[in-house]
């Protein structure tokens, strides 16, 4: 999380300084356990990605796979959307 998550907060992000470059992103919201989330990363890696997820496995997951596969174009909020 130190490197990959991002701090849940009520104002706007500024993609620009979280990603440290200008690109399209995209919002997941529940990305359940990250493999898509991954997997649409690596695939696309001029644009960037930010997943929303409260479950803890599926966060830590999804960290797992940006580590093993060495992605860079991700952000974790673990946050409840909605409530």
């Amino acid at each position: 999380m130190p490197r990959f998550g991002c701090e849940y907060s009520q104002s706007l992000i500024d993609f620009t300084r979280l990603f440290g470059r200008v690109a399209p992103t995209v919002l997941e919201i529940g990305f359940g356990m990250g493999f898509t989330t991954a997997e649409l990363a690596a695939a696309r890696p001029d644009t960037d990605f930010i997943g929303i997820e409260v479950h803890g496995p599926g966060v830590g997951s999804l960290l797992k796979l940006i580590a093993e596969q060495g992605l860079t174009n991700i952000r974790v909020i673990q946050h409840e959307i909605g409530r």
